[in-house]
């Protein structure tokens, strides 16, 4: 089928370095023909090609996260948020409430979401005094925002076998369990939780991925097999929604692999042969370190408000370099999560066993705490670097407190990044922070939070320029999952995936950036969400 189409007055930053502005494209068949002038453009238009008034507003390659997780942000809509507590109080009337205006029976599961004990007035963890005092009926579980700790009740641990417990899943000196999991203790615990139908997976995919529209992302690389979620359902239930055409944007899809044998196993399974235009298997995810604000991200110097404690490396070295170098023998990208400089470091010693390692384009998912010399070796490697801009607005409170002045402020350095050359894409990590990539673009130009904190920008001399900010989630996402051929620039031959926005964020305060707003959404072309009409297609 011919489907001719012009978007024309339009105020059109393409991200493309060979023609960075213009007022018109042709689209045909779902590809770009042309890009130039209103004149240019429509001396092209051919009988019945249809036209669309940009009405002279910003428009911009469609915008691609590169690191979140969407079942896991769509599943949470359905779970009590924590993220406004400010005490305990607060954390175990929120779970009582739940529990009560949406009657839910005895015996079934609950899990309250966000928690992040630096608000409380003690920075005190939760524990699991806390969640019994939510229900002895429910087997309740609250989860920290960072999803790098969680905390059980004695119900909920009366379903585990404390025998089997790994470490990350805590003791008391009796040998029992504590009732607070930390990082491959999460997996412990959430095994024993029933996992949803593939067909409920699906419905709350799909619900996300209309969401995701209408913020402007018309593109995510999703660590969906991973976090204690059951791998086989999530990934036939994204096989369902394309098979039949019902997955609304474009997923590359990371698959974490805990285990040698999980890894050897799902390299031998085929599915990177099973490929659409909508769904395709990305990269092996590996998780090196925790986060931060748990203090389980791994240093190499003790943390500054915790003597002694320098957080958990989730492998050893020798582990870590087995498990690297099957992926990359195999011809497979690597996703490495890194919080912690120590867990960087960890990184940077398999990768420099590789061999070709820069054609991988391996990523350090993160890549929060660093220093100059690891950076450099980072681009020795050719390893990129997939931040979170985002992240800056709730950590920048904390982060001298954990790493005293000196590492605070070689901490989410991402123009020393740009600088040194590294490939860099933006992303969120939803449902840890928010999926809005305005919301991340902000952050990244002004190094404040919603609010206009701190005043000036924590540690200025990094933010990025609006279009620095711009290209993380545009054309770095597009060269992290391979895509710079088809994504990340409106230019002659790349997808039509495109969208409006209601101001012009490239003229206007940075403090103007989150008031943005998307107002048309276009997938291979055609309008697939709009303020005025909502869901199109």
């Amino acid at each position: 089928m011919d489907r001719a189409k012009i978007f024309y007055n339009g105020n059109i930053h393409t991200m493309d370095g060979a023609r960075p502005r213009a007022r018109a494209i042709a689209v045909q068949n779902g590809r770009i023909t042309a890009v130039g002038s209103d004149e240019e453009i429509m001396a092209m238009k051919t009988p019945g090609a249809e036209t669309v008034d940009l009405r002279n507003r910003l428009a911009l390659p469609g915008f691609n996260d590169s690191h979140m997780h969407i079942y896991l942000t769509g599943a949470q809509d359905d779970k009590p948020s924590l993220k406004r507590a400010r005490s305990f109080r607060e954390v175990i009337e929120t779970g009582r409430r739940f529990i009560s205006e949406n009657n839910i029976p005895p015996g079934e599961w609950v899990e309250c979401v966000e928690f992040d004990q630096n608000m409380f007035g003690d920075s005190a963890m939760p524990d699991m005094a806390v969640a019994d005092a939510i229900s002895d009926a429910h087997p309740v579980i609250l989860t920290r925002v960072c999803y790098h700790v969680a905390v059980a009740n004695s119900l909920a641990l009366s379903r585990l076998n404390p025998d089997a417990a790994p470490e990350g899943a805590e003791k008391n000196a009796d040998g029992r369990l504590s009732g607070v999991f930390r990082e491959g203790g999460i997996r412990f615990l959430r095994a024993a939780v029933p996992d949803p139908s593939v067909e409920q997976m699906a419905r709350c995919i799909a619900r996300m991925c209309r969401k995701m529209l209408s913020l402007g992302l018309t593109s995510a690389q999703s660590n969906d097999m991973g976090q204690g979620v059951n791998k086989e359902r999530v990934l036939a239930a994204y096989r369902s929604l394309d098979s039949r055409k019902q997955l609304p944007l474009r997923v590359y899809q990371e698959v974490s692999t805990e285990t040698i044998a999980y890894l050897k196993e799902f390299l031998m399974s085929g599915e990177w042969e099973k490929t659409s235009p909508f769904f395709r298997i990305g990269n092996i995810k590996l998780v090196a370190d925790g986060g931060l604000g748990a203090q389980t991200a791994f240093l190499r110097e003790p943390y500054s408000d915790s003597a002694g404690t320098r957080g958990l490396a989730n492998y050893t070295q020798e582990e870590l370099d087995a498990m690297v170098s099957l992926a990359h023998e195999a011809g497979r990208q690597l996703a490495i999560h890194a919080i912690g400089d120590g867990a960087l470091e960890q990184i940077l010693c398999s990768v420099a066993k590789l061999d070709g390692a820069k054609t991988r384009r391996h990523r350090v998912v993160h890549c929060q705490i660093g220093d100059k010399d690891q950076y450099r070796r980072m681009k020795e490697y050719g390893l990129c670097a997939d931040i979170q801009p985002i992240f800056l607005q709730s950590d920048y409170p904390i982060v001298e407190k954990r790493l005293g002045e000196t590492r605070a402020r070689a901490s989410y350095n991402w123009k020393t990044l740009l600088d040194y050359g590294i490939p860099l894409g933006g992303g969120s990590d939803s449902p840890v922070e928010s999926c809005n990539p305005l919301q991340g673009i902000y952050c990244a130009v002004t190094r404040q939070d919603q609010a206009g904190r701190p005043e000036g920008g924590w540690y200025p001399g990094q933010r990025l320029s609006v279009e620095e900010a711009v290209a993380l989630y545009t054309t770095g996402g597009a060269y992290l999952s391979f895509d710079e051929n088809d994504k990340g620039k409106l230019a002659e031959g790349k997808l039509a995936d495109m969208i409006v926005l209601d101001r012009d964020i490239f003229s206007s305060e940075p403090e103007d950036i989150p008031r943005a707003s998307v107002e048309t959404t276009i997938l291979d072309g055609e309008i697939v969400w709009s303020k005025e009409a909502g869901q199109v297609s």
